[in-house]
């Protein structure tokens, strides 16, 4: 269960860490910090990632970020946690 943990959250923070698809299409590609939409600024976009995969594993209901707000990919890792 580690293993399955640290692969989803490795995944889930790699992918929010990266440009959103949609936004890089339009030709803003200006996005340093990955895709801050939704997320609490205060932990940033990776341990956003952390805290929603550790959420919907161990389904508590608390929330840190918009799990709709994600990138595609990274909103993968919480979903199917």
């Amino acid at each position: 269960m580690v293993l399955i943990f640290g692969v989803w959250v490795g995944f889930t923070s790699y992918s929010e860490h990266t440009n959103n698809p949609a936004v890089a299409a339009a030709g803003l590609t200006s996005q340093p910090t990955g895709n801050m939409e939704g997320k609490e600024v205060r932990f940033g976009d990776t341990t956003t990632g952390l805290f929603n995969v550790s959420m919907t594993q161990t389904s508590d209901g608390a929330v840190d970020g918009a799990t709709d707000s994600f990138n595609p990919m990274g909103g993968f890792g919480p979903l199917t946690a």
